[in-house]
């Protein structure tokens, strides 16, 4: 739901949601590693994408920042703690294109 709602139009509510992921998440000491892991590798490629296409300004820059310090800090919790991420292998897609009928 904190996904959905970072990918918003809306900026405040696309604000809120990332400063919640980041602080009540990833910044969080009373959830497990095994937890944060769990919500990392259902959302890592989604937030890679989602921060590569927002436009920020001065206020949503400091939010930001502030967001990926916690997320750089459980980054480096786990690969002190258990290494290097194990990502699941990537499954093959396959499209035939034209062959949609409704």
């Amino acid at each position: 739901m904190l996904i959905r709602g970072y990918a918003n139009y809306d900026k405040l509510a696309s604000r809120e949601a990332f400063w919640v992921m980041g602080k009540y998440l990833f910044g969080s000491t009373e959830m497990s590693l095994d937890e944060k892991d769990e919500l990392f590798l259902h959302c890592h490629k989604k937030l890679l994408a989602l921060l590569h296409e927002k436009t920020e300004d001065a206020l949503e820059f400091y939010n930001n920042a502030a967001v990926l310090n916690s997320l750089y800090r459980y980054i480096c919790e786990h690969r002190a703690q258990k290494g290097e991420f194990c990502f699941p292998a990537r499954r093959k897609v396959a499209f035939y294109p034209g062959t949609f009928v409704p």
